[in-house]
């Protein structure tokens, strides 16, 4: 299944609640065969960044 986790802020800009449970479920889902994306913005980058 094709997941994307959509937030307003992710690490490391950002290190909370949401950035760290987005983070351990994604660590779940990937291994048992998900393919995984995570949107976020990141400060102060002037074009798109896809890893």
């Amino acid at each position: 299944m094709r997941i994307v986790q959509v937030l307003s802020w992710y690490y490391p800009e950002n290190l909370g609640g949401t950035e760290t449970y987005v983070s351990g479920l994604s660590k779940r889902l990937v291994p048992i065969g998900h393919d995984l994306l995570i949107a976020a913005p990141q400060a102060g980058l002037a074009a798109r960044r896809i890893p």
